[in-house]
């Protein structure tokens, strides 16, 4: 479920705000904090591409994407038959955290990588854009 309805978009720069790779990781926070040990690579990356996809189904959602049912489509997904039945408890903690805690941030991650290499516990590199800002005069 890695391109759920991509859409033109710009290259984010927004000097100001935190990277988006920092962002994924302090959004699946609580995931991997309930892995314990340390997690294997399967786990990671389990954790990031749940993570990444209700991220990316909730940025669809906004206004400035368009997307009305990006979010139903995510989750019927992760709550379907041949899902692990931790995916839907996965889908209501991210979903709880990205609308209390990054509801505005409307980047999208188009791509993203995880690099488990020792001795670091992983790394995660993501390139993420945004919307291309919409005109507002009207075209006949």
């Amino acid at each position: 479920m890695n391109g759920v309805n991509r859409k033109p978009a710009s290259s984010s720069s927004a000097a100001e705000e935190p990277k988006i790779s920092a962002t994924i990781v302090e959004f699946v926070r609580p995931l991997l904090d309930s892995i314990g040990g340390p997690p294997s690579e399967h786990a990671l990356r389990e954790v990031f591409t749940v993570g990444i996809n209700v991220w990316n189904a909730h940025v669809l959602e906004l206004p400035s994407w368009g997307d009305p049912t990006a979010l139903d489509r995510v989750r019927t997904h992760l709550r379907g038959v041949h899902a692990p039945l931790h995916h839907a408890h996965y889908f209501s903690v991210l979903a709880d955290r990205r609308t209390t805690l990054f509801a505005a941030d409307p980047r999208y991650v188009r791509e993203w990588s995880l690099d488990v290499t020792p001795p670091k516990p992983f790394a995660l590199s993501c390139t993420a854009v945004v919307p291309k800002k919409r005109s507002s005069a009207r075209h006949p």
